[in-house]
């Protein structure tokens, strides 16, 4: 299987947060340190304002940029569960596929099918129902409390329908394109009745989920063509 990467959003998030926690730790304890060399009273108690407020900022840049670390997980988990449910030399997995709503995460092209990732790693239990999506987390003390993941199979069902209308404009058309949310996180647990036009799974059910689509190797070289063109594109614009 080969691998086009077409976006590395997630890295370059992960390092400019990284970064700005660095520096914005290393300015507290500098100013800390600097501050009573300047003047003893005055520099101490200003030092340690300066030190408490380029923690808090430090603080917060970490929790972002441990956010981005666990979506990069999630991907790498992906990637080495679908690796090994696929078995044909002729798939091409690109990465970050930019449409209008966004990007597919990941899209997978061969003769078995054409296949829209995507990749969420929520833990807790994942609820679906007609109301949309929920999630469920209990805390250390056994207290459950609920907060919202957004609407990944919305997002993935407009970049999906946003694809379809690409490969029509390329003459390409009647391919259907599988929607599959991917929840990486091993603590996640999926009850998502209901759910229309797109699945959710977690990545023991890739190998299943990958199936069942086929559009022989014509058609797939033809759509693959398509989405390279796309990827020459990105990369003019860079």
């Amino acid at each position: 299987m080969r691998t086009v990467k077409m976006s590395t959003y997630l890295v370059r998030q992960a390092d400019m947060h990284r970064n700005r926690m660095v520096i914005l730790f290393s300015c507290g304890v500098v100013s800390a340190i600097v501050g009573p060399c300047i003047n003893l009273l005055a520099g101490i108690f200003g030092g340690l304002i300066m030190l408490i407020v380029f923690c808090y900022l430090g603080a917060v840049e970490q929790i972002k940029w441990t956010k981005f670390m666990q979506g990069i997980r999630g991907e790498d988990l992906f990637n080495a569960s679908l690796s090994a449910a696929i078995d044909k030399t002729d798939n091409i997995l690109y990465q970050g596929v930019a449409t209008d709503y966004g990007d597919i995460d990941y899209l997978l092209v061969g003769s078995s099918g054409v296949y829209a990732f995507e990749i969420k790693n929520h833990s807790g239990f994942i609820n679906y129902n007609e109301n949309g999506w929920q999630k469920i987390k209990i805390s250390g003390s056994g207290v459950a409390y609920t907060g919202g993941i957004g609407n990944p199979s919305g997002q993935l069902g407009r970049n999906i329908m946003w694809l379809k209308n690409y490969l029509k404009s390329e003459g390409i058309e009647n391919v259907w394109i599988k929607g599959i949310v991917v929840f990486t996180h091993p603590k996640a647990r999926l009850s998502v009745k209901g759910l229309k036009n797109v699945m959710a799974i977690t990545p023991e059910g890739i190998p299943e989920a990958v199936k069942g689509v086929e559009i022989g190797a014509e058609m797939a070289a033809r759509v693959a063509k398509a989405v390279d063109k796309l990827t020459e594109e990105a990369e003019e614009e860079q």
